[in-house]
């Protein structure tokens, strides 16, 4: 075997390598990308079933948040923490999962209804706020 054998596999091997890391660096991109966008779709949808029923605590509508949940129990969200929004975007999740449990506790008896309306509603109230100060479109 020359040198000349010794270095073609070895360049070969590094764009081998380069690609490869490229690539995956743009699926990675990629991924983000659209996770980002399925969680504009899930705040806008979430402001939009606020604005409807945070007057009426007796209308329960347990949030479902898919997307959200995923890039948060996968701990992808992480991936955003430069980003210039990731602290709001952290308060805002934290906040629906409140609403959520919240929500999930007055279903479960007329009494725990009861004794939860004001804080539900004071509650999709707070969420509908923070949601309509948030510049949805600056995700990215």
């Amino acid at each position: 075997m020359c040198w000349s054998d010794i270095i073609d596999t070895a360049i070969g091997a590094f764009l081998g390598f380069i690609s490869a890391y490229l690539l995956e660096l743009i699926i990675s991109n990629n991924q983000r990308h659209n996770s980002i966008n399925n969680i504009k779709i899930e705040l806008k949808d979430l402001e939009k079933t606020l604005l409807e029923t945070k007057d009426n605590a007796e209308i329960i509508n347990v949030i479902y948040i898919p997307i959200w949940d995923a890039v948060v129990g996968t701990g992808d969200i992480l991936s955003y923490i430069k980003k210039p929004y990731y602290e709001k975007l952290i308060m805002i999740y934290s906040n629906i999962i409140d609403l959520r449990e919240l929500e999930k506790l007055a279903m479960t008896s007329d009494k725990n209804l009861e004794n939860n309306m004001d804080r539900i509603i004071n509650k999709r109230k707070d969420l509908y706020e923070k949601i309509k100060q948030f510049d949805i479109e600056s995700l990215n």
